[in-house]
């Protein structure tokens, strides 16, 4: 079972974001994620197996990737992902969460570009972007999923499948590491390496 529906949601600063569209937010990117885990575990549980996969964010990893509510609620998805798993792993059910980082959909090119026909132009910008130089595309994302579903991944449990291109390693700031010299400190001596 796969819970993937989403959307962007109430978008702004905290202190003027409005409770309706908070709540809406999270009913649709949280509770439908409930909603479906629950249901596939009154089929899943009598059967003895299953795997419920729920899509995540990048937003659900770090802070500051998305707007309040799309971060609070993604940051849920995986919590409920590995709360999920710990209850139903005794009846041969897995749960697992994707985290998607920056992927060409008709979604993300509304928000980077206003439409959600610049498909093309939306992937050159996040290529462009990117740590490792392409952009992330639906096929990556249904990838980890169909792995996730395989009995391939039959030990993997309340795991969070990072797939991003190495966005969350670094936060795009790796100035230690293209540095030609440098020093390391080791029990209060310096070194030069």
């Amino acid at each position: 079972m796969f819970n993937n529906a989403g959307i962007v949601g109430v978008v702004g600063p905290i202190a003027d974001t409005p409770t309706e569209d908070w709540d809406t937010t999270i009913a649709i990117l949280l509770k439908g994620v409930f909603l479906g885990c629950k249901h596939a575990a009154r089929v899943m549980i009598p059967q003895g197996s299953g795997s419920i996969i729920s899509t995540s964010s990048t937003a659900g990893v770090l802070g500051g990737l998305g707007s309040h509510g799309y971060t609070a609620a993604k940051h849920g998805v995986i919590g409920l992902a590995k709360s999920v798993a710990s209850e139903l792993s005794e009846h041969g059910v897995r749960s697992n969460a994707i985290a998607p980082g920056n992927t060409v959909t008709a979604m993300t090119a509304t928000v980077t570009t206003g439409d959600h026909e610049k498909l093309e132009e939306t992937a050159e910008g996040m290529a462009s972007r990117s740590m490792l130089g392409i952009a992330g595309q639906p096929e990556d994302i249904a990838a980890a999923a169909a792995y996730l579903a395989s009995n391939d991944a039959r030990l993997v449990n309340g795991h969070v499948l990072v797939v991003d291109g190495g966005q969350t390693t670094s936060c795009g700031n790796n100035r230690f590491i293209k540095s030609g010299s440098g020093m390391l400190r080791e029990a209060g001596k310096w070194d030069r390496y």
